[in-house]
């Protein structure tokens, strides 16, 4: 996380008020989400550990880092909102736009998530269950890859000078990648729940497995539209740089020239 979260920062402060042609809202708040999360993120780890023998201070350190580290999260989030002010029809027009804005959603709840783990009485429910493969999994597919297929669909096509080859397939990736993703998270997170609450009251493993083996399935089957949504995105970016698309738009420049003749 502390390695890919300055990246999915800068993506996001880079994308948005490019896409949407207006400036970043506040430099102070850009210099309070990168510092702030410099500065606690280091300490932020630990709370997955929290019912492990490990030293006290270093527990107290997770704990208190997870609560600080809302604060640049919160400035993040503020400054991101406030450069969409008046521009929030682009997230249905522009796609790039559309995965980085759902990036940024996830990037919010995961942070905001990870703030509850480091409460002793949460986690005591929640560690070493699938909540935390679920959890996991909220930052690494649900901000991070989201971020990188909405830059991928953006900058190949400016690179190229070309648009994407296919609207519909970019469509379509995005939705089964949403769907898919969902489903996966919530089928580990309700299995986790189920782990902790059956751990809690005494009963062994191998009695739990059967009760999350449905979750298990879903899992299976949400993960298996992820991967097609990965396959769309490279089928279209394969299209689109081998395509060539100026006698296409040639023929849409000639099909329009009778129209503004007449217009004219």
């Amino acid at each position: 996380g502390l390695w890919l979260t300055p990246m999915l920062l800068a993506g996001l402060y880079y994308m948005v008020p490019r896409i949407t042609k207006t400036p970043l809202y506040s430099h102070t708040l850009s210099l309070v989400s990168f510092w702030g999360m410099a500065f606690f993120y280091t300490g932020v780890g630990h709370h997955h550990l929290l019912q492990t023998p490990t030293p006290g201070w270093l527990k107290t350190i997770a704990i208190l880092s997870s609560i600080s580290l809302l604060i640049p999260v919160f400035a993040f989030t503020v400054n991101i909102l406030m450069t969409m002010r008046g521009s929030w029809e682009k997230f249905f027009t522009n796609l790039p736009l559309r995965f980085g804005l759902t990036a940024f959603v996830f990037y919010f709840l995961v942070n905001v998530q990870g703030s509850f783990e480091a409460i002793q009485s949460f986690n005591r429910l929640t560690h070493f269950t699938n909540f935390v493969v679920a959890h996991a999994h909220l930052a690494l597919l649900g901000a991070f890859t989201f971020l990188g297929m909405g830059f991928i669909d953006y900058i190949i096509p400016q690179i190229l000078h070309k648009p994407l080859y296919s609207a519909r397939l970019a469509e379509w990736q995005y939705w089964l990648i949403v769907i898919g993703f969902l489903g996966f998270f919530w089928a580990l997170t309700i299995a986790g729940f189920i782990q902790g609450q059956s751990w809690l009251r005494g009963v062994p493993e191998v009695n739990v497995l059967p009760l999350i083996r449905p979750y298990f399935m879903a899992r299976a089957i949400f993960g298996a539209m992820i991967v097609l949504s990965g396959i769309v995105q490279a089928f279209n970016i394969y299209r689109t740089v081998n395509t060539d698309t100026s006698h296409r738009l040639h023929m849409e420049i000639a099909d329009a020239l009778p129209e503004l003749e007449v217009a004219a």
